[in-house]
């Protein structure tokens, strides 16, 4: 299992991209964090963003379906990228497992 996050900048609608993944069932679970700020430098200059975060609970075997999807449905340019989950109780674990595509669905969908 990994969390994953997703940076939008505001063309995108983190709503929608939230429902597309649920309807497909890639994602079992999702938060947005709307207005974030970023900080970083850039050419020696401070430069303040403002994103959307998306953050979605999965599993990990969905990751690259995961990208595959967002990159063809939104864009190529959005931060992508997963974490972990070490370590969950069995609740999680089974709610995970349930919510999502099963890897063997997938499998069925190449063929």
């Amino acid at each position: 299992m990994v969390n994953v996050l997703i940076y939008l900048n505001s063309e995108f609608d983190p709503n929608l991209v939230v429902k597309r993944l649920l309807e497909e069932r890639i994602i079992a679970k999702a938060t947005i964090d709307l207005d974030n700020i970023s900080y970083e430098f850039n050419d020696g200059d401070l430069v303040i963003k403002k994103y959307s975060i998306v953050t979605i609970q999965t599993r990990s075997l969905l990751f690259s379906k995961l990208v595959e999807m967002v990159e063809t449905e939104f864009s190529t340019e959005l931060p992508i990228y997963s974490l972990p989950i070490t370590q969950s109780n069995n609740w999680f674990d089974q709610f995970i497992r349930e919510q999502t595509k099963h890897p063997k669905e997938l499998k069925d969908e190449e063929n």
